[in-house]
This record gives structure tokens, sequence and C-alpha cells, in this order.
């Protein structure tokens, strides 16, 4: 769930350094800020377009097309997230 609030502000295009401030915040409580600490490693693109297409859009109120738009973007932010943390993990690693 943790992991959703990095894909919120991506979706929401805050500036890298409120995701990145964020993403430090939930590293240094040891919550997850990457897919794979999540257990997601293998056929990724598959399982983060599972992950979008499950999100309930009905009390959005969007029609069919708006909604595939909608869906499309949380997979690119998804990938986004998985991305930044998979990258600050790895910063974190060389730093200590």
């Amino acid at each position: 769930m943790i992991f959703g609030l990095i894909v919120q502000l991506i979706l929401e295009e805050k500036s890298d350094a409120e995701v990145e401030k964020l993403v430090n915040q939930i590293d240094e409580l040891g919550l997850p800020i990457s897919l794979e600490q999540l257990g997601i490693i293998d056929n990724l693109p598959e399982k983060i377009t599972v992950i979008a297409r499950a999100v309930d859009l009905k009390r959005v109120g969007l029609d069919r097309e708006n909604e595939e738009n909608l869906k499309k973007n949380i997979e690119k932010a998804i990938q986004k997230a998985g991305v930044i943390g998979r990258n600050h993990k790895r910063l974190s690693i060389v730093k200590s």
C-alpha cells in the first residue's frame, strides 16, 4: 500500500524532489520502495498491467476511453515508481 503513495505522486505529476523525499522517508521506515521488495520480480510488464487493470475506477465516473487512458497512465506510473525505488536502493548500497 505504501508503494501506492509513490505511484500516486507520480500520477499527480509531483516534482522529482517531492517523490524522492517520500521515497527517502519510506525507505527510512524500512518499508518497500521497489517492486522487487514487494516480491514482483519476474514478468514485470505483464504483472504491472495486471495491477493497473485491477484498479477500480467505477467511482471516478470516466467513460471507457478515458478509463483506458488512466489505466495506461497507472501502468507507466507503477513502472516509473519501480525504477525510482530500485535506483534509490542501489544508490543506498553504494553509499554504505
